[in-house]
């Protein structure tokens, strides 16, 4: 997670993709820092500018701390959180 680190420094992205991956137990303790980094780096820029994102799958956030990604699938019913599907 020091490379994701290094760039939002570096690229300021507006969206960041988490594939499967980050949902491993290697990453649970450093994620919660990571993810508020990002959205404190996010929340400084200026008002035009702000806005980020972070798309993840298999539940590795909290709900409601980025876009849930469902691949080729859906979810059953209405979701109180916004998600996406690829």
């Amino acid at each position: 997670l020091a490379r994701t680190t290094e760039l939002i420094d570096t690229y300021q992205p507006d969206l960041i993709y988490f594939d499967w991956w980050i949902a491993h137990p290697t990453f649970r303790r450093s994620l919660p820092t990571m993810l508020a980094y990002y959205y404190n780096q996010g929340a400084a820029r200026t008002e035009a500018d702000r806005g980020v994102v972070v798309n993840y799958k298999l539940g590795a956030f909290p709900e409601g701390a980025g876009t849930l990604d469902i691949e080729r699938g859906q979810l059953t019913g209405i979701h109180p959180t916004h998600w996406q599907t690829d």
